[in-house]
Formats: structure tokens, sequence, C-alpha cells
């Protein structure tokens, strides 16, 4: 009798075994697609803010003028404290743009683990003042992400979804030089991205909210004429928001998502070469990271991390652009974009 009812324990456990394998397989998808959301968002995040301070960027005529290198680049500028009859209206430069953008992510941060591709298409208006050397425009932006989020926690066996999807976002932003002669800029986003996952036997279709706000400070000074040193401080906050949603073999799955505030602290080499301008960059990086709604192991960020960037900017008067590799802590980031200014 005793060798029977160990039997029957052994084959209960077994069938009991059986049926939480796919649950626990599902219980964990809210944090994989939540990861996916926000590789998009940062990707968007990350671009606005860079492009909101391209007038002011070491390839355009501003920055020279700034360092005392071209004083000639800018007459209006120059011409800024004297007295004029001319209406100020003259001074201020109106701009459209459209930016191209893909960035490639590959994040291998345990235990969930994001890769794939972010292609993103920047719609942009700005007016640039010469007088008061301030920038101010919205951007909309349109993104189309490939993703991979992977669970991975030894000694179990991956578990992966592919995630699909396209978003907006609308961006409104505001540069301005100092008194001191350094640049502040802030930028704000919101927008939605729509997105269908699928993992080894089930598919969704999903919606999630994105906000964020971005704010930096930079000063630069020339070492030569040619060799810039640029030195930039930037805060952010993200979060990223999935509602509950039901998967095709009517699992739910509940709402999920993500906070992350991060400051960092640069210091980038840009040699100037009349129009393209190599860079090198080191920063260092402060993550404040939560995620919630998840039943199962969470995304996380490093505390801290250092940053290493190496790439070129260029521009002439119509076109510029940016080629860049990005490579931190179990963490890397390629990013191609060029754009066009009329």
């Amino acid at each position: 009798m005793q060798a029977i009812g160990k039997t029957m324990l052994r084959k209960i456990s077994l069938v009991f075994g059986c049926l939480a394998l796919p649950l626990l397989a599902q219980a964990d998808e809210e944090e994989r697609t939540v990861s996916a959301a926000k590789a998009a968002t940062g990707a968007a995040r990350n671009l606005i803010s860079n492009f909101s301070t391209q007038s002011f960027g070491p390839t355009m005529p501003i920055f020279r003028y700034r360092l005392g290198l071209n004083e000639s680049d800018l007459s209006g500028t120059a011409a800024g404290d004297e007295e004029t009859d001319d209406s100020d209206d003259e001074f201020v430069t109106r701009s459209f743009s459209v930016t191209p953008t893909v960035a490639n992510i590959d994040n291998q941060i345990t235990p969930i683990l994001t890769e794939g591709q972010v292609r993103l298409m920047i719609l942009g208006v700005e007016w640039f003042d010469e007088l008061e050397l301030t920038a101010k425009g919205v951007t909309f932006t349109v993104d189309n992400m490939d993703i991979t989020s992977t669970e991975r926690v030894p000694p179990a066996a991956d578990v992966s979804s592919s995630v699909e999807g396209s978003g907006y976002t609308i961006a409104p932003y505001f540069v301005r030089q100092t008194e001191s002669g350094g640049i502040h800029d802030v930028s704000f986003g919101i927008g939605s991205n729509s997105m269908d996952t699928k993992s080894s036997s089930t598919t969704a279709s999903l919606k999630s909210k994105r906000q964020f706000i971005s704010t930096g400070y930079s000063s630069a000074e020339a070492l030569s004429d040619t060799l810039l040193v640029q030195y930039k401080f930037t805060a952010s906050h993200t979060r990223d928001d999935v509602p509950s949603y039901t998967q095709s073999n009517g699992t739910a799955v509940p709402k999920s998502g993500t906070k992350h505030t991060q400051m960092m602290a640069e210091a980038r080499f840009t040699q100037d070469m009349d129009g393209i301008a190599p860079f090198l960059g080191l920063s260092l990086i402060w993550n404040s990271f939560s995620a919630s709604g998840g039943s199962g192991p969470a995304p996380r960020e490093y505390d801290y991390t250092p940053l290493l960037s190496v790439g070129f900017n260029f521009s002439n008067d119509l076109l510029y652009g940016m080629v860049a590799m990005q490579g931190e802590r179990d963490k890397k980031t390629t990013q191609f974009y060029i754009g066009f200014r009329f």
C-alpha cells in the first residue's frame, strides 16, 4: 500500500508539474513585453534629446561663434547688441526637418534581455532666434520596432517573445544659451505604441503608453582651433505603461509598467574638420529603475555604469547627421541618422 501511495503521489506531482509549465512560461509575458516597449521609448527619447540641440552642435556656425572662433558666420547675432530699427522678426528663422534614424539595441542585462532594431522618423519644426540665441520647436516622431525579449533565469531554459510594433511621440523642446555661455535644453514627450507579441505558442495585440521628460546643461571650450571639448549633464525620467491584455489562447496578462530616472555626466572631445566632426565621449550614468505589475523576474538597470561613445557628426547648409556607437556594462547601441532641414 505504501508503494502504491508513493506511485500515486509521483503521478499527481507530474500532472501538476505539466499543468504549471505553460502557466509559468506565460506568467512573465508582461515583463518581456514592457521591456520591449521601454527599449523603443528610450531610443525615441535619446534621439529627440539629441535633435533638440542640433542647431547648437559642433558642426554648426553657432557653435564656433559661441567659442569665439568665428564671428563672421552669424552677422545677425553679432549685431544683436546694437540698436536697430528693424524688426526682431528678421533674426528669427523657421525651419522644417525630416530625420530618419536606425538604432540597433543589444541589452544583455539579466533577467530580461532585449535585442533588435528600432527605426524612427522625426518630423520637426523649429524657430531659431539669433538675437536671443534660443531654439524652440516641436517634433512628431513615428517609430517601428522589431525586438526579441528573452527571460534568462538559469538553470531554467530561456523563454523568448518576439515583439513588433509601431508608435508615435509628440515632443516640444526649448534650448537657450545662458549668460555664462552654456546651453540649457529641456524637452518632454507623450506617445503610444501598438505592439504584436509572439511566443512559442501564443500571440497577442496590445497598446502601451509612453511619457518622458529630459533636461540638460552643456558647456564647451576650445583646446585648439579645431579640437573642442564639451561637458554635459543630463537628467531624464521615462515611464512606460502596458495595460492588461488577453493572449490568443485566452490567458489574461496583467498590466505592467516601468519607471526609469537617469542622470548622466559626459565629457566629449570633438575634432572639427570643416563639416565633419569625429568625437570620443566618456560618461558616467546613474540609474533609478523600477518595474511593476509582473509576477516573475523583473527587468532591471545597473545603478551605476560608465559609457563610452565614439562616432562623428556631419552637416552642411541642408543636411546633418550622426553615426555613433555606444557601449556600457552589458549593453551596446549603434545609431545612425541623417536629416534634411529646409
